[in-house]
């Protein structure tokens, strides 16, 4: 870690050098204020895999987390969500009701769900991105789940929104493809501050 300069109102600073025992030393900023408003929790890469499971990332710090899914699939598909927890998914049959909207081209569609998972990303081929939004799942109540999907170069948008409709505390989650199919990328998990 390098010097941090904190400058005054007028003019002038004040240079803070890292001790050269512990060059990797943390800022920690005195005021409650000045903390971040998202918090990076946990990374996650994998290739080539049908499922990967993530455990004791939620907890009762957060109510609401952000997770930002980057991924290509072996074939066209959707990754579902499961909620976790002590290392066991959450599969009731018709637990998860899910509500969806895709655009592709000039043709909309929509549909609605009660399924064993959250319907998460689509993956093809092409990079795809989503941005999922998940709301408190570390609370014994009802979690709510919202996914947003663009894919690269063949023009689809697609918008998810579900809820858990167990009352149960959860620490992780799953994310799986269908039988036969691989994907490939990242998963970034932050928390957002309460207050």
């Amino acid at each position: 870690m390098g010097s941090v300069r904190l400058y005054g109102a007028t003019s002038g600073y004040l240079e803070l050098q890292a001790p050269d025992v512990a060059p990797d030393a943390a800022l920690v900023l005195p005021s409650d204020s000045l903390q971040p408003g998202l918090v990076h929790l946990h990374t996650e890469t994998f290739s080539g895999v049908s499922s990967v499971s993530i455990d004791d990332v939620f907890s009762s710090t957060y109510d609401s987390y952000n997770l930002v899914f980057l991924g290509t699939s072996s074939s066209s598909s959707q990754v579902s969500i499961q909620l976790r927890s002590s290392g066991v998914d959450a599969t009731g049959a018709t637990d998860y009701e899910n509500q969806q909207i895709q655009a592709q081209s000039s043709t909309l569609n929509a549909a609605n769900f009660a399924e064993n998972s959250f319907r998460g990303p689509r993956v093809a081929a092409e990079m795809g991105v989503a941005e999922i939004s998940i709301h408190y799942p570390a609370a014994a109540s009802y979690t709510f789940e919202q996914c947003f999907t663009t894919r690269q170069r063949d023009e689809m948008m697609n918008l998810r929104g579900g809820i858990h409709l167990q009352a149960v505390a959860y620490d992780g989650l799953t994310l799986t493809t269908p039988s036969g199919v691989t994907f490939s990328g990242s998963l970034r998990i932050y928390g957002y501050r309460n207050s």
